[in-house]
């Protein structure tokens, strides 16, 4: 019981950091502060890189302790970056494998489009094979797309040694590993399952076209099959590698033995 009230508790953390974040940025656009945020940001910063100098040679008491005043939402600033920098570059690592893993399938329909050539008749068909080869690519190259991430993450990960004390490429694994990877698939096609199901129950299509609601269902049924079949061939005896690699042995074999001859 108290492993469950721990991760709940790790969970409505991530759930006051997000909202908290989106919840400034829906504040700064509702009330329209972003001109007026950044201009008076900058002058602070400008004031603050001042008084951060000065205080250094004065040695007046009470004129310190103005300045400390004046220098204090700074500080509270640099902290809060400090706390929320992790999950900032971790929010921009899960943004960068999604759209990685969508890209690859639209690169793919992209250039047969450049090209006038047309693949499939209904949208619903484009639709179907799209999402899920973006989910097969998610789990498949798994490895490869968080190496991708890392390459060009504004985290700089190899080289900024500021980066390197919060172990982002270490949390990043452990955020993004197959397992997990697998586990948000699931917990999307659920989640997309039931509403789908709610719609259509009350006559109502989830995306104002029965094909792709259609399309959806059919993608989490080819996923399942997908796993079924990987989940096999690891349990297998038979393996292609092995196959292929004792083919060419017994190939190379012959010709050796040919070459006796």
């Amino acid at each position: 019981m108290n492993n469950y009230i721990k991760e709940v508790k790790a969970l409505l953390i991530f759930l006051f950091i997000g909202l908290s974040f989106f919840g400034s940025i829906f504040l700064l656009e509702y009330f329209e502060l972003e001109n007026i945020l950044y201009k008076y940001l900058i002058i602070y910063i400008i004031l603050f890189v001042f008084l951060s100098i000065i205080n250094n040679y004065i040695k007046i008491t009470w004129i310190k302790n103005i300045i400390s005043i004046a220098l204090l939402p700074g500080a509270i600033f640099l902290l809060l970056a400090t706390v929320f920098l992790p999950f900032g570059f971790l929010f921009i690592h899960i943004i960068l494998y999604v759209s990685f893993a969508f890209f690859l399938p639209a690169l793919f329909f992209k250039i047969f489009d450049l090209f006038n050539i047309v693949i499939f008749q209904n949208i619903a068909t484009t639709f179907y094979v799209n999402f899920t080869l973006t989910v097969f690519i998610a789990v498949l190259f798994n490895y490869q797309l968080r190496r991708f991430v890392y390459i060009i993450s504004p985290a700089r990960l190899k080289t900024s040694e500021k980066i390197k004390v919060y172990n982002l490429k270490e949390i990043s694994d452990y955020l993004l590993s197959e397992n997990n990877i697998r586990f948000s698939i699931y917990s999307i096609y659920f989640i997309l399952l039931f509403t789908i199901n709610i719609f259509n129950f009350e006559k109502h299509f989830f995306t104002d076209d029965a094909d792709i609601d259609k399309a959806i269902l059919q993608s989490f049924v080819t996923f399942i099959a997908f796993e079924r079949a990987l989940t096999l061939l690891k349990s297998l005896e038979f393996k292609p590698s092995d196959m292929l690699s004792k083919i060419f042995k017994s190939i190379s074999n012959a010709l050796k033995d040919k070459n006796l001859e």
